[in-house]
C-alpha cells in the first residue's frame, strides 16, 4: 500500500512557551518559599512542600518533551513523530511494518464521569511514545481518530 503525505495528529499549543513558563513559575515558587523559610515564616506543610513543588516544576519544564505532530511521509513510507522540548527537537521514524498501536483507558475505572484514554505507540515491541487525554478529556475524539488512522496504516498490506 502506498502511503500519502498527511498529518495524522497536530498539537496546536505553543509548546516551547509552555515549557519556558513552567520553568519560570517553578523558579519563582522556589524563590518565594525559600525566602519565606529564611524569613522565619512557616506555613505548616508548605514549608517543605513549596520548595519541592517549585523544584519539580523547574525540572519538569527543563526535561519534558511533548509530541508536536505525527505525519505520514510518502517518500520513505514512514510514520514520522516530531517531539519538542525546551532545548531540542526529536524526530522518530517508524515503518508501517514495525508499528504497533494500543488504545487504553488512562484512569482505569468503569464508573467515572470523564474517561481519559491514551494511545501507546510501539516500534518493534519497544514503547516509543504515549499520548494521553488532556484536561477534561477534551481531545478524546482527536485521540480516537489518530488511533483509527494508525490502525489502518498498521493493518494495511505492504
Amino acid at each position: 500500500m502506498k502511503l500519502k503525505n498527511e498529518i495524522l495528529y497536530i498539537n496546536k499549543l505553543p509548546l516551547r512557551f509552555l515549557f519556558f513558563s513552567q520553568v519560570i513559575i517553578g523558579f519563582l515558587l522556589l524563590i518565594l518559599f525559600v525566602f519565606l523559610l529564611i524569613s522565619g515564616i512557616y506555613l505548616d506543610i508548605w514549608t517543605f512542600a513549596g520548595p519541592l513543588l517549585g523544584l519539580a516544576m523547574l525540572i519538569t519544564g527543563l526535561t519534558v518533551s511533548k509530541i508536536k505532530n505525527i505525519n505520514v511521509e510518502s517518500t520513505n513510507q514512514n510514520i514520522v513523530i516530531n517531539k519538542e522540548s525546551l532545548f531540542k527537537k526529536d524526530v522518530i521514524r517508524i515503518k508501517p511494518s514495525e508499528l504497533k498501536v494500543e488504545l487504553k483507558a488512562a484512569n482505569g475505572k468503569k464508573e467515572i464521569f470523564l474517561i481519559k484514554i491514551k494511545i501507546v505507540i510501539y516500534k518493534n515491541e519497544n514503547e516509543v511514545e504515549k499520548i494521553e487525554s488532556g484536561f477534561l478529556s477534551l481531545n478524546n475524539s482527536k485521540i480516537q481518530r489518530l488511533y483509527e488512522d494508525l490502525k489502518l496504516i498498521m493493518n494495511a498490506p505492504s
